[in-house]
């Protein structure tokens, strides 16, 4: 994990992810730069180190609720300061706006692969709600699109109907 109280950053682009990731590391400055196993220690909330430092150190997301334990420790503990409260807002702030922009770049990817999605005819079968020969009579006929990779048929996940639509024809 590198040096003690040292942690890396990681690479992330400019956005709420990567402001709150550096408001993390001023707060773990500004904190004395403990080790991840002695913010461990202060912490009540039962985080692994590992979590802790992934929180200072990856590309994911630390949760909310260690966001704000790690605050909480290392801005100071005892009656809420306005400067603990501030830093505890920006973050907030700053956690929630990465977290929606997360939600949609994984809506974003889904509806990707939604589109590029490719089925066995097996899985096409039971998508369709009908036996893999009712599946590979339709290739045949050529009502549904399919090509090979390799030596197996792949079929477009998009050109396949649900039980209750109609073939197009």
């Amino acid at each position: 994990m590198g040096r003690p109280g040292h942690l890396r950053m990681p690479d992330l682009p400019d956005g709420p992810h990567h402001d709150l990731n550096r408001l993390l590391h001023e707060i773990h400055l500004r904190g004395g730069a403990p080790t991840c196993r002695e913010i461990e220690r202060r912490l009540d909330h039962g985080f692994s180190r590992s979590t802790i430092w992934d929180a200072f150190s990856t590309s994911r997301l630390p949760s909310w609720d260690l966001v704000e334990a790690l605050v909480e420790v290392l801005v100071g503990k005892g009656p809420k300061t306005d400067r603990q409260e501030e830093f505890r807002r920006s973050a907030q702030e700053l956690w929630f706006e990465a977290a929606a922009r997360e939600r949609e770049v994984v809506q974003e990817m889904v509806a990707v692969l939604d589109e590029v999605a490719l089925l066995t005819p097996a899985e096409a079968a039971v998508r369709m709600g009908v036996s893999k020969a009712t599946v590979y009579r339709l290739l045949r006929q050529g009502e549904l699109p399919a090509f090979r990779i390799g030596s197996g048929l792949r079929i477009p996940a998009q050109a396949v109907p649900s039980p209750e639509e109609p073939m197009a024809s």
